[in-house]
């Protein structure tokens, strides 16, 4: 068992960040201790430090898409997880309640009684919830997947975002071999998709950006897109009929949750396809109405997408420690827990081409 203290960044209330420290807690028999190697902001983080999300109780320790060694481990959990002190696990996803209508439906992740273990407030015991920290209390029932001890860090904390792709694409988007795939946004969940729609032979793999996304594309094409469109710079739908040769896609996904991309995407895709939404809108920009008849008239599929099923996880890290595609790359700066005021405005802002952001506690 870890004894002593663990420092962890507090988020005491929006874009007020301090340094604490915390005894090291003994686990109960169901839940899991890891030390943190590595963990990234997330696109929906910045919601959090702004203090635009409803739902959010501060004081919080932020921080969900990580890598972490097994320091100690519940009698019980031993036996669920079939793992052990000293594994290196990615936490994703977590059990419902097992009796509600969506947790026998197979969506435990949906479920209201379900609590992802970094959104809880830290006043709570014992307190270490998230992975802005040196270590993080995994409570039982969080699904926990092993990563091999050649996976360098900076792909393994990306478990969550190459699951979400595989999610995102395969499982909710229904990506096939020779599909035309769009992917607006190239940010970790836009990357992600890209890995997702690769990985099952869809083709071509179209990604669409901003102006400032130039590291972003050329990434995106290591990874397997065959084509990227500056929507500030050229005429996305005509690129789009241009690269399917006027089919359109057979499925968009759209990740950068703005409601004009959200209006590109009825665009971009084809009479009968599919539309998966994954970005969220904090903003009062409406979708303008002319758009959504693009919806009835090609009888489109539109799906929301809120975070893979764990087959999808599972696939994800299968991904990862195959180390078929530089996932590594996408970490392009990293940053101390004392310097996440610098790291949120960098990832905020785009500044220096940043991609994703790793925190080393």
């Amino acid at each position: 068992m870890t004894k002593g203290k663990a420092v962890a960044a507090i988020l005491e209330a929006p874009h007020t960040f301090t340094i604490r420290e915390f005894e090291v807690p003994k686990v109960g028999e169901n839940d899991v201790l890891l030390q943190v190697e590595m963990c990234t902001i997330c696109g929906s983080d910045p919601p959090v430090y702004k203090g635009l999300h409803p739902d959010v109780q501060y004081p919080v320790i932020m921080g969900h898409e990580l890598i972490g060694r097994i320091v100690d481990i519940g009698s019980r959990a031993k036996d669920r997880y079939q793992l052990k002190e000293g594994d290196r696990v990615v936490p994703g996803g977590t059990d419902g309640c097992g009796t509600c209508r969506v947790c026998l439906e197979g969506n435990a992740r949906l479920c209201e009684a379900r609590k992802r273990s970094p959104g809880r407030p830290c006043a709570e015991y014992p307190h270490l919830f998230g992975g802005f920290a040196e270590y993080i209390y995994i409570r039982g029932g969080t699904h926990l997947h092993r990563v091999d001890e050649d996976v360098p860090s900076e792909a393994g904390c990306l478990g969550n975002n190459v699951g979400n792709g595989i999610y995102y694409t395969q499982f909710r988007g229904g990506v096939k071999k020779g599909h035309a795939v769009v992917i607006i946004g190239v940010g970790g969940q836009g990357l992600g998709s890209v890995i997702g729609a690769k990985d099952v032979g869809a083709h071509p793999i179209i990604a669409t950006g901003l102006s400032g996304d130039r590291i972003r594309f050329d990434l995106a094409e290591k990874l397997g897109a065959d084509y990227t469109i500056n929507s500030e710079e050229e005429d996305p739908v005509e690129k789009v009929m241009t690269y399917t040769n006027g089919e359109l896609a057979d499925v968009v996904v759209e990740t950068s949750g703005h409601p004009l991309a959200f209006q590109h995407a009825l665009s971009y895709a084809r009479p009968a396809g599919t539309v998966t939404q994954v970005g969220l809108n904090w903003t009062n920009i409406p979708i303008e109405s002319h758009f959504m008849s693009k919806l009835v008239q090609k009888e489109l599929n539109i799906y929301g997408a809120l975070g893979p099923r764990r087959p999808a996880m599972e696939q994800g890290i299968r991904i990862i420690n195959s180390k078929k595609f530089p996932i590594e790359d996408f970490i392009t700066h990293k940053f101390c827990l004392a310097n996440l005021h610098e790291a949120f405005d960098l990832f905020d802002e785009r500044k220096r081409e940043c991609i994703k952001i790793g925190i080393i506690p």
